[in-house]
């Protein structure tokens, strides 16, 4: 029977995943997603090939050079790029494979024992074309989700009716399978032989890799077993998992995102730069992050800066370039990303706008679907009456909120805390630098900087895109900057927030900070000392770490705002 069924496993990946775009290509460690599983399943005694099964779009050509590059096939499907069953089963007819095995591309760890095992049961069994497993008896589940072993007859009839039945069922894997399971000759086995090492974990841990926080887990994972001087595989790292579960919560957050789920396409507008700092920037990746993981919308930011750009790049999220109601920065040549199109803006279901006070043109709506949500953040203004609701973390506009009509939500529990920060507070990090300076322009922080060198304080200077900001921020007792969200992230951290304003607006929102904060006014006036003032603010302590992170009631909020309209 070996010799004559031809055993090969399938890769199924495509490079526009709209959650983390490219993500098989993502690395963990030093190698791509993919090229770890590729690793794995090189290990199986029982395939005889394996395939990369891809579409013909030209943004999967880089899955066709990794498959050269790692010595395995690439089929590319020329129909229906979201004809999931049809591209597998064409696939499997090429290579004509009589056992087929399926592969999620975005499991980077496949164990080739157990998959052996299941392969070798389905041989034992010529009668059946589909292996079921049982369920564990202690309500866990095998750590190696996303592989399914068949026969090429049940992809075969599995697809024929999927052709016959609606978009969903076409667009998934093999769902009639599991669906109508009378149609096919299955035979069972236990999850896991007895003679495999423990692969057992607790079923809310994900070994998949779908969003943003699921990579930064495996990258921990990885890290941590690096330290030990153990290998990143499947055995290992159920091992560290049955260790350690509290590393799952990295990613335990993470929605499944399911058949059922109705999915919102989300474009988030930020004024960011030179101009405007980067703390809208900050806040809102987070934000769209959290929206991505917790109901599996995809989110696209658009900028027009090329820190902010590298920062989304980092953050493993989506950009186009552009702007709403200005001038857009001319798009360098550096850019990777592409410009936003005026037509694209009617496919976006939620617009976020977490835009630099400013007027806006009433016409803004109008680019956008009449049944479109748009919710601004932090910002009231005339433009904000076209929104469906406003959400601000404190209310330092308190006295313009009665005169608009938009509805809100306000409060310090709304305050957006980002992760890097609350990692940073995690560390318990000592107080060693006297004053930590951040202005926009560089002659002002070397003003106040000389200002405090005399008395030998420790100072220290950064600029918007310095990603040590969180960690010089915790160790600082005084923060000194112009108005703005890192204000909030100073109280998180303990630090002493002190204004220096640099407009009337600015010392205007940083004195009802102050006073919405229940604080001592700490600003600073240019035709005083400014060291005599900051020493005086330096004996006052900093016991300020009364902020709580509020993103996921933030994100709660945005659900029921999109539940109205469902």
């Amino acid at each position: 029977m070996r010799q004559q069924e031809k055993s090969i496993a399938f890769i199924v990946a495509r490079l526009g995943s709209s959650r983390l775009p490219a993500k098989q290509l993502k690395r963990i460690g030093d190698k791509p997603l993919l090229a770890w599983a590729i690793a794995s399943l090189k290990q199986c005694r029982e395939i005889d090939e394996l395939v990369i099964a891809t579409t013909c779009e030209v943004e999967n050509d880089p899955l066709e050079a990794l498959a050269a590059d790692l010595g395995i096939g690439c089929f590319r499907y020329a129909g229906d790029p979201n004809h999931v069953t049809t591209r597998l089963r064409r696939a499997a007819e090429t290579y004509q494979a009589t056992l087929v095995t399926l592969l999620s591309g975005d499991w980077p760890l496949f164990y080739a024992p157990l998959i052996d095992a299941r392969l070798s049961w389905l041989r034992q069994h010529p009668e059946a074309n589909v292996l079921q497993l049982l369920p564990t008896p202690d309500a866990t589940i095998s750590a190696m989700g996303g592989v399914m072993v068949c026969r090429l007859t049940a992809w075969q009839l599995a697809d024929d009716l999927a052709i016959e039945g609606d978009a969903w069922q076409r667009e998934n894997h093999f769902p009639a399978i599991f669906q109508m399971p009378q149609r096919f000759a299955v035979v069972t086995m236990e999850q896991q032989p007895s003679n495999l090492p423990n692969l057992l974990i607790p079923p809310h841990l994900r070994l998949t890799v779908d969003v943003p926080a699921d990579l930064k887990f495996m990258n921990e994972l990885h890290d941590q077993l690096q330290r030990q001087q153990q290998p990143f595989d499947l055995p290992h790292v159920a091992a560290l998992l049955r260790e350690q579960p509290e590393i799952g919560v990295m990613n335990a957050h993470v929605h499944q995102r399911t058949a059922a789920d109705r999915v919102y396409q989300v474009l988030v507008i930020i004024d960011c730069g030179s101009t405007h700092g980067y703390g809208h920037l900050m806040r809102s990746v987070a934000l769209g992050a959290r929206l991505t993981e917790r109901y599996g919308w995809p989110v696209t930011f658009m900028i027009d800066d090329l820190h902010a750009e590298r920062h989304l790049q980092r953050s493993h999220l989506k950009g186009v370039w552009g702007a709403l109601a200005r001038e857009v920065i001319s798009q360098p040549a550096e850019s990777q990303i592409a410009k936003a199109k005026a037509q694209q803006f009617m496919a976006y279901d939620l617009v976020l706008l977490d835009v630099y006070p400013r007027t806006i043109p009433d016409s803004w709506r109008q680019l956008f679907r009449h049944d479109a949500k748009a919710i601004a953040i932090e910002s009231f203004n005339t433009w904000t009456e076209q929104c469906n609701l406003a959400i601000v973390p404190a209310l330092i506009y308190a006295d313009t909120v009665p005169q608009r009509a938009v509805p809100y939500v306000c409060g310090r529990e709304y305050t957006i805390i980002r992760e890097e920060v609350m990692a940073v507070k995690r560390r318990h990090l000592a107080k060693d630098i006297d004053l930590l300076i951040y202005f926009h322009r560089q002659a002002q922080r070397e003003v106040i900087a000389q200002s405090a060198i005399p008395r030998h304080w420790r100072v220290e200077t950064v600029d918007g895109t310095n990603p040590d900001f969180p960690e010089l921020l915790a160790r600082a007792h005084i923060y000194i900057g112009n108005f703005g969200y890192s204000y909030y992230e100073s109280l998180y951290l303990s630090t002493l927030p002190v204004s220096l304003p640099i407009s009337i607006r600015h010392g205007a929102e940083a004195k009802s900070f102050y006073r919405q904060m229940g604080m001592a006014d700490v600003t600073l006036t240019p035709e005083s000392d400014l060291l005599a003032q900051l020493q005086q603010f330096r004996k006052q302590g900093s016991d300020y770490s009364y902020l709580a992170n509020g993103i996921d009631r933030i994100v709660a909020t945005i659900g029921e705002e999109m539940a109205k309209s469902a």
